[in-house]
């Protein structure tokens, strides 16, 4: 009867570790599939970063693939067929001890990309990592969000020579442009900033990428415009309560320009992600203002937008400024 007993007890824990393994899987594919790929490649790792996490992806493919810094083998750039970006995600960079194999035969390819997550410039990386710098057409460092326009959109300005509305190119705009704005009239452009990025076309809703708003979905649109995830469309109220916490997990709270709060566009599910990954040029531009922290509310291609502050635009961009005054206001 004992040993009964014992058998049938045995049994149970088998099904219920069985069922208990079922769910598992089940809530795997349920919640952690969803989560942006930064963070299951936390769980993949196990949340160790301090060994030199590197992730290298296709985007033509997005596909990723995960290595240790110190076991790449020798392919792992090569057998890739689009745009390649490698991103290091570690916390000690200048204290990794990397070994001399540890980038192989190493041939990136034409304007591919490679960031260190962990790193604010290049003194804070070990040789090993700046021998490999140029080999990229791009290096980023640091987690930098964008909130810009691609190159081509048009911002709404006032022509003195003909004394009428127009809209310009972002790229063509000249520092003492009038640009209209939502409540403050027409303001001078006080300065202009440039870079490029590096677009994967992520199938996630994830921030640092382009996206598109069409005039299906914004009916003021005069044609379709291409902004960064982090650049805010200015809206009277959030849809829901959904829409509202998400922006928030972007931003870290909710923010209001001209009255009208900054919706951004990787939030918005009227966007859509920007189908051409790749390299792309990116622009934002700053007014005239006395407050070097304000933006204010302004149009591109008929959409109601942001601008960005100078303070953005000098310290926090990263970007190349192409027009600014000589002195903070």
């Amino acid at each position: 009867m004992g040993n009964l007993i014992e058998e049938l007890s045995a049994e149970r824990i088998e099904l219920f570790n069985g069922i208990k393994q079922f769910y598992f899987i089940l809530y795997y594919i349920i919640f952690m599939h969803n989560l942006p790929f930064a963070s299951v490649q936390a769980c993949r790792v196990d949340n160790n970063y301090d060994n030199g996490v590197v992730t290298i992806l296709d985007t033509v493919l997005i596909n990723n693939v995960l290595y240790r810094v110190n076991n790449i083998p020798a392919n792992a750039f090569s057998t890739f067929n689009g745009l390649v970006g490698v991103i290091f995600k570690t916390q000690l960079l200048a204290d990794l001890n990397i070994g001399p194999n540890a980038f192989p035969d190493v041939h990136a390819k034409p304007n591919s990309f490679i960031r260190f997550e962990n790193a604010s410039s290049m003194k804070d990386l070990p040789p090993q990592m700046i021998a490999l710098i140029p080999l990229f057409s791009i290096v980023e460092y640091g987690r930098q969000s964008f909130a810009c326009f691609k190159e081509g959109s048009k911002i709404l300005c006032f022509n003195n020579d003909f004394l009428k509305e127009e809209y310009v190119p972002v790229e063509t705009l000249k520092k003492g442009h009038l640009v209209q704005t939502l409540l403050n009239g027409y303001l001078r452009v006080d300065m202009i900033g440039k870079r490029e990025m590096v677009h994967p076309a992520s199938k996630e809703r994830i921030k640092d990428q382009l996206y598109v708003c069409s005039p299906e979905a914004y009916p003021e649109l005069i044609e379709p415009l291409v902004i960064t995830g982090c650049h805010s469309i200015l809206i009277k109220d959030f849809v829901s309560k959904d829409q509202r916490e998400k922006t928030i997990e972007v931003t870290g709270n909710t923010y209001v320009t001209d009255k009208k709060y900054r919706l951004p566009a990787c939030v918005d599910d009227k966007t859509k992600v920007f189908e051409h990954a790749g390299k792309h040029t990116i622009y934002h531009v700053a007014l005239e203002n006395d407050d070097y922290y304000g933006n204010y509310g302004i149009w591109s291609n008929g959409l109601l937008v942001e601008s960005c502050s100078k303070r953005y635009l000098k310290e926090l961009s990263g970007m190349t400024l192409i027009e600014q005054n000589n002195q903070k206001n």
